[in-house]
């Protein structure tokens, strides 16, 4: 990667899944991956969804109140990634190993930008960089709302079938 090329991404922007995850307060069973070994922490993921709708909860919110999802990929757990993201005083929600995608950019955000950038060609980096904001700018109020519901139905369905 280039110097310089991650401060121009736009996942850089710390706001980047704000709208997915701002006011979501509890941490699902604090932070323990669902897996067939883990009974209890699944136990207690039942119904969690419908709670981080309505709980609030001061120790799991940091001074930015984000919680931050994403898949349990080697680059995304790297120490240089979990450090920057701690730096962003942002909550780190763990992903359930062996699950299907449940981060929202997944499953709501990267198929609306592979739809907007399919079959184009860019001169520069800086074209690409340009292209992949569209998507996210054309996303209004009402995308992210659904994105986050089916988010939460996500999590539950993974939980209730012991987090595969």
């Amino acid at each position: 990667m280039k110097q310089g090329l991650k401060s121009k991404h736009p996942t850089h922007n710390t706001g980047f899944c704000k709208p997915f995850a701002s006011r979501v307060a509890n941490e699902l069973c604090s932070s323990q991956p669902i897996t067939r070994h883990h009974n209890q922490c699944t136990a207690q993921q039942k119904g969690a969804a419908r709670q981080t709708q309505t709980c609030h909860s001061k120790e799991t919110t940091r001074e930015s109140g984000i919680l931050f999802h994403h898949d349990n990929a080697p680059v995304h757990t790297a120490r240089a990634v979990t450090d920057v993201l701690t730096g962003y005083k942002w909550e780190l929600l763990e992903h359930p190993r062996n699950s299907p995608d449940l981060a929202p950019c997944d499953f709501h955000l990267f198929p609306k930008m592979k739809e907007h950038l399919r079959r184009q060609r860019f001169e520069t980096e800086e074209d690409i960089f340009q292209a992949t904001k569209v998507p996210i700018k054309n996303l209004d109020k009402c995308s992210y709302v659904t994105a986050f519901k089916d988010w939460l139905q996500r999590i539950e369905k993974c939980a209730n079938n012991g987090g595969c």
